[in-house]
Formats: structure tokens, C-alpha cells, sequence
């Protein structure tokens, strides 16, 4: 009799372990789901102030090159010439630089959003 309640009162506490640890995991879970959303709209919100910066920043050049492009027009000198031609090469340098850091940039988020894919 006392070996069948001690096998009871056994059982009773492994059905109780297995509940609380269900219920931990459960919990886990719940949190980890809660932080990749916020771990994703983080994301996106750095993604869109990337995309933003890289618009205003990619008119300020364009404008630039524009403005380069009637002096240039405008130009009656070689040397004139010459070094609006160089300032031309060194904002589509920087253009082109700029252009390669958001592609990183992208690569970058592309390679943690897929991280935290595997994460769930």
C-alpha cells in the first residue's frame, strides 16, 4: 500500500514537472517570438531610414552633377574644363562608394533577417 502511494505520489510529480515545463517552454517561446517582432520592426525601420538617407543623399549628388555638368557647358578653358572634369569624376566616385555601402548595408540585413528566420 505505502509502495503504490509513493508510486502515485511519484507519477503525480512527474505529470506536475512535465505541465511546468511545458508551460516554461511555452513561455520562452512566447518571448522569443515577441522579440524577433521587435528585432524585425527594428529592421525595417532601419532599412527605411537607410533608403531614405540613400534618395536624399543619391538628389544632393545628382543635383551636384548637374550643376558640374552646365559649368563644364559653360566652361571657355581647358583648365576650367579640366577641373570641373575631375570634380565630375570625384562626385561619381563618391556616388558609386555610396552606392556600394547600401548594397553592404542590404546584404547585411538581408544575411540577419535570415538569421533570425532560423531563430523561429
Amino acid at each position: 500500500m505505502a509502495m503504490r502511494e509513493s508510486l502515485d505520489a511519484l507519477e503525480q510529480t512527474g505529470t506536475s514537472g512535465r505541465q511546468n515545463l511545458i508551460e516554461e517552454v511555452s513561455h520562452l517561446e512566447q518571448l522569443t517570438e515577441q522579440r524577433l517582432a521587435v528585432l524585425d520592426n527594428q529592421i525595417s525601420n532601419v532599412s527605411s531610414a537607410w533608403e531614405e538617407q540613400l534618395a536624399e543623399q543619391r538628389e544632393a549628388i545628382e543635383s551636384r552633377v548637374d550643376e558640374l555638368e552646365s559649368a563644364i557647358a559653360e566652361a571657355d578653358t581647358p583648365a576650367e574644363q579640366e577641373a570641373l572634369e575631375a570634380l565630375e569624376q570625384e562626385w561619381s566616385q563618391r556616388l558609386n562608394a555610396l552606392e556600394s555601402d547600401v548594397r553592404q548595408v542590404r546584404q547585411a540585413q538581408l544575411a540577419f533577417s535570415a538569421q533570425l528566420e532560423m531563430l523561429r
